[in-house]
């Protein structure tokens, strides 16, 4: 946990250092507990909301506690987009993507919905606003 500028386990913090460093921004976008948490969150989203929209605004929401303005609405819109259109041309990239961590994906979905969703939600997870504050 020193990466993200933890205290140890033996000293009792009141208030935590926010810090924010291009290590700390490697591990959640590369570490497979992060990048499978992801993957689940996808997942369990595509499972439960059937129109795009309504994914990308829940994958907003449970991972920084609040709906997107519609600039952010935008963004993750464009990415999405652009993420699936890459996992469509590149499907053997999405399948190994889905491989990541012990939890085996969920067979009955597209593969390729699944991943490009799990990039967008690990790239919120990546921001500040959730990783110091939430």
């Amino acid at each position: 946990m020193m990466i993200f500028d933890i205290a140890d386990r033996d000293v009792c913090t009141v208030k935590r250092t926010i810090s924010n460093t291009p290590l700390q921004a490697l591990v959640l976008l590369n570490d497979p507990q992060y990048v499978e948490a992801s993957r689940v969150l996808a997942e369990n989203i595509i499972r439960k909301e059937k129109n795009k929209k309504q994914r990308l605004n829940a994958a907003f929401r449970i991972t920084t506690g609040r709906m997107p303005d519609q600039k952010e609405e935008n963004i993750i819109n464009t990415f999405y987009d652009g993420e699936l259109v890459n996992f469509r041309e590149n499907k053997e990239k999405a399948l190994a993507f889905l491989k990541t961590g012990n939890k085996k994906w969920d067979k009955n979905l597209n593969p390729t919905e699944i991943a490009a969703l799990a990039v967008v939600v690990n790239s919120i997870m990546n921001t500040n606003e959730v990783f110091t504050k939430n």
